[in-house]
Parts: structure tokens; sequence; C-alpha cells
């Protein structure tokens, strides 16, 4: 009897413990506005008030014109619902939130879904901005900036920028100032930022400092002049005396008046959000769905290992998720470089039916650089087929259709172009005026070209447009082979633009128009009728001159400077360095 009382216990204490732990596994919850996605273990009601938040300072955002660029992937949000469930994906004890961004969209990490740790968001967010933007900031500004804009509180329609940071004003009250040169010099590596103790004093100063320039009656009119300045590249002891007319050390001691004062502005921004913004849609997330968050959230360098595992488990448990081969295909290509491994799992992803345009242009990029140009072609219009509004791929799309010959397909492909960077608008003008050359629809071609000479802003650029708009105006009978396929318009991708039109003019981004460069610009494409293809002699292909037969004909000019930048993630690789100032 007292055996049988005993198996009873024991089984009631397993069942007990059973039904417990599966009581303890989190249920995630997904809510989606326009522009956040939210992934929760707390209940709908935090959920929402956090969703709405965040969008609220995303409003902020656009109302003082410095808006994020508009993405492909919303941003994401994750909050835990305890210290507990949040200890295994932190990187740092102190951490109590944090960000990343993993090439298509960024996410912040939170312990807790709730108000007291906004501000820690906030902070983490801003800074995702200040990467969308181009970066370029000091360290002391991007740390100042991120630590102001936490403090934002939205209040009935409006935003309130600039409460005092008691925490920060009690250190700099106690504590000797960061001598002005130090602070505004110091970079990642610098003690000042490093060292636990000396950071805390970094951060409450540069807060203090950016509260100071760009709220006080004193400094705040003239901020933006100042910022500019730093930006463009003038040392901070300049941009100072420039603008403000006031040495460093000025600057210093009425940084600690600012701080001993009686009273801190604060100003209110109107902000507008869409409906649907204020009606997140909500429903619980699938296990896939949760289970990919909290692989992506182990993306720290010390947890590769668990977050393998928790992937290899995954795939295992769901083989029929795309989203599943999908995560591995980005694994494998951008962690373990290996393009052929990640080639098999996006195809796998595309055979389980993905919905995801993104994977489809990442998919052709690789399938082109590999030689597999039919099947890019194929890849990149599934992605337009999925996102019609998707400019990058068919500007890839283009291009790989105009080398293949296709020239009433490259028109029709690019007539449909929305916008694009003012980098891509040159190639895109050029390569869609000798397309519609090759189709003998010489009024468009003319037209086109010039349109790229509108948009020419320097004469380098006016001596490519000018030319081309010569060419296409030419009697085709007349023009011979005037601009050989060889010499035909450079490829324009989302990521890879190269600085040359064509051997017809070698165009350069000088350093005074790289801010236009990367303006967007809206396409004036009227299509127009494209005629059905039809028999036509061809004329014999121009025999492609090997490197050697070229350079004899004509001299090497060489350059020498400093490279800026290696890109290699598009359908061809550019490489920019920067000589003379361009």
């Amino acid at each position: 009897m007292r055996r049988h009382a005993l198996l009873m216990v024991s089984v009631l204490t397993m069942f007990l413990s059973g039904s417990g732990a599966r009581a303890a596994e989190p249920k995630w919850i997904k809510l989606t506005t326009p522009n956040f996605e939210l992934y929760t273990t707390a209940n709908e009601k935090r959920g929402r008030e956090a969703i709405l938040y965040f969008e609220q300072v995303r409003a902020f955002f656009i109302a003082i014109g410095q808006g994020p660029p508009a993405a492909v992937q919303p941003s994401r949000i994750v909050g835990f619902t305890s210290e507990k469930e949040f200890e295994p994906y932190r990187s740092r004890e102190s951490t109590a939130s944090f960000s990343f961004n993993d090439s298509r969209r960024d996410t912040v990490v939170m312990q807790k879904l709730d108000s007291e740790m906004y501000p820690h968001a906030v902070y983490h967010y801003v800074q995702s901005l200040l990467r969308q933007a181009g970066g370029g900031q000091p360290l002391w500004m991007r740390i100042g900036l991120a630590e102001l804009y936490s403090t934002l509180k939205p209040l009935a329609g409006k935003v309130q920028v600039g409460a005092m940071k008691e925490g920060h004003r009690e250190l700099l009250e106690r504590s000797r100032l960061i001598d002005l040169a130090s602070l505004l010099s110091a970079d990642m590596k610098s003690p000042l930022y490093s060292d636990e103790e000396s950071s805390r004093l970094f951060y409450a100063q540069s807060w203090a400092l950016i509260h100071m320039l760009m709220l006080s009656d004193e400094y705040g009119k003239a901020y933006p002049a100042f910022s500019r300045a730093l930006l463009s590249g003038a040392a901070p002891a300049a941009a100072f005396q420039q603008v403000y007319n006031k040495p460093l050390n000025r600057v210093r001691d009425e940084l600690g008046g600012y701080m001993r004062g009686s009273w801190f502005k604060v100003v209110y921004f109107d902000t507008k959000l869409v409906k649907a913004a204020e009606s997140p849609e909500v429903r619980p997330a699938s296990a896939v769905e949760s289970g990919l968050v909290l692989v992506s959230v182990l993306g720290n360098p010390e947890k590769q290992a668990e977050a393998d595992r928790m992937l290899d488990k995954l795939a295992a448990d769901h083989p029929e998720s795309w989203e599943i081969a999908e995560a591995q295909g980005y694994k494998t290509w951008r962690r373990d470089r290996d393009n052929a491994g990640a080639i098999q799992h996006f195809a796998r992803a595309a055979q389980l039916g993905s919905t995801n345009a993104q994977l489809y242009y990442d998919y052709a990029s690789l399938l082109a650089r590999g030689g597999s140009e039919d099947d890019a072609v194929a890849a990149l219009k599934k992605a337009l087929a999925l996102q019609p509004d998707f400019d990058d791929a068919r500007l890839d799309l283009g291009n790989l259709l105009y080398r293949r010959g296709l020239f009433a397909q490259v028109v029709a492909t690019l007539q449909q172009v929305k916008q694009v960077s003012r980098s891509q608008a040159g190639p895109m003008y050029q390569m869609l005026a000798l397309a519609y050359f090759e189709i003998e629809m010489k009024e468009e071609a003319k037209k086109v070209a010039e349109r790229l000479l509108e948009i020419a802003s320097n004469e380098m650029e006016i001596t490519a447009a000018k030319q081309l708009i010569r060419h296409v105006s030419d009697d085709r009978s007349q023009s011979g082979t005037s601009m050989e396929r060889a010499n035909a318009p450079t490829e324009v991708t989302s990521e890879s633009v190269d600085s040359n039109y064509s051997d017809a003019g070698v165009v350069a981004e000088s350093s005074a128009s790289a801010e236009a460069a990367a303006s967007p610009v809206a396409v004036e494409n009227k299509p127009a009728a494209v005629p059905e293809a039809r028999p036509r002699l061809a004329r014999r292909a121009a025999p492609v001159s090997t490197f050697a037969e070229r350079t004899k004909a004509k001299p090497l000019v060489s350059v020498e400077g400093t490279l800026s930048q290696f890109d290699c993630l598009g359908i061809v690789a550019r490489l920019s360095v920067m000589a003379s100032g361009k």
C-alpha cells in the first residue's frame, strides 16, 4: 500500500512537472502596423501600447524632416515579459535592451514591454535611424542625439522633446566636465567610450551638449548650420568658431552653466498617424515565426552555435517551411560566405512557395554572379510579380535583358521604374535610350537621352549626355557601330552603380554632388508602344578586342587615391576610390 501511494505521488509529481513546463512555455503574439511588427510574450494591451508608441516616435522624425527612408521590411520590435525570459539573449549583464540590423530590417529587443523600458528602446531605435540616414555623425553627436530623443513623450497628438534626464544631470553636477576637445574627438576605441566608468560621464556630457546646442535660445537657431559643418568634414573647434564665433573653452564653460541652470526648454511637435497605425493587426505568432525571431535575436557572435542549433531544430520540426529555408540561405550566404549553399537554400525556399520579394532579388543576384542568368531573370520576374513597385529589381532585370540583346523587353521593363537614386538614374536613362534606339524608336530614344542631359550635374556628365543624344539622333545607316555593345551602358543596380556611363563619356561623382547622387529621382516615364518583334537584318557583332589589344591602341590612364568602398553584393562589383576629392 505504501509502495502504491509512493508510486501515485511520483506519477502525480511527473504529471504536474510536465504540465508546469508546458504552462511555462511563453505564448507569442504578433502585432503589425504599416511601419512595425512587434513580437511579444506580453498581453495584447501592452503590445498595442508599445507599437502605438513607436509609431508616434516615427511620426515625430517625419514631422521634423528626418524620417527613415522607405524600407522593404518594417522595423521589428521584440518584447519579453521578464528578465528571466530575456536572459539567454542579452549580450551583457547590464543590457536592458539592444538593437541590430540584419541587412533587411532593424530590430529592437526589449527586456520588458512596459513604459519604463521605452527610453532604452527608443535610444536604440534612434541609433538605427541614424544608420539608415547614412551616419557620418561623430560619436558624441550620435550618442547625444539618441540620448536626447530617448526622452520623447507622446502627449495627445503631440510629442514632447527635451525632458531632463536627472541621472545625467546629477552625474554632471558632481563630476568635472570632460575637456571638450577630448569629448569631440573621441571614437569607439577611446577610453572615454570603452571604459565603463568613463563612458557614463561621456554619455551624460554628450546628451547635455546636444541639449544645449539644439534647444537653448543662444545656440539652437544656428544648430542646423553647425551640424552641416561637422558632416561636411569641418574640425569641431573650427565649426564652433565658424558658426558660433566661440572657442571650445568658452563653449565648455557655458555648458557647465547650462547644466546648473534652474530651467530647461522642452519643445512640442505635432504628429500625425495614418489610421492603420492606430489599429494594429493582432494574432498569435506561429512556432515558425517566433522561433525564427529568436534565432535572429541570438545574432551575437558568442551565441552563434546556440542559434545554429535552434535553426537546425526548427528545420527538422518544420521541413516544409520556406521561411526556415530562407533563414538558412541568408545564414549560409552572409555569415558562412557560401554562395553555392545559399543558392540551394534559396531554391528550396522558392520551391516551397516563398512570398518574399527580397528573397528572389537576392537569389537572382547570386545566380547572375554564378553565370545562371536565365534563372536570375526568372527570379527577378518573380520578385516583381510579388512586389510590382520593387524598382531595384526592375533595374537589375533591365541590365540582364540588355546584356542578352532583348531590347524590347528592356524598354518594357524600365518604362515601369518610378523612382531611383540620382546615381542610378544616369546609367538607367542611357540604357533605356540605347534600347529604344536598337528597336528603331529614335524619337523616344532622343527624349530619354535629353532627360539624361537634364539631370547632368557636371561637365563630364553633360558631355556624355550630349554624345548620347547625337548618337541616338543619327541615322542607323550612317552611325554604323559608333557605340559598340562592348561600350554599352554601365549596369545599374541597387547595390552596385558604376560611376562610368560609357566610353562615350566617363562620369565620376564629385564629393560636391554626392548628396545629389543619393537623393531620389522621380522617373518621368511615359510608356510608348513597343513594336512587335519582326524579322530584320542583323548586323554582325563587332569583335570584342582583348585587353592587350585595347591598351595598345589607347594608353592606360592611372590615378592614385584612397579605397573608399568595395561593394560586391550586386550583380556587378563596384570599386570606389577617392582621388583629388572625386
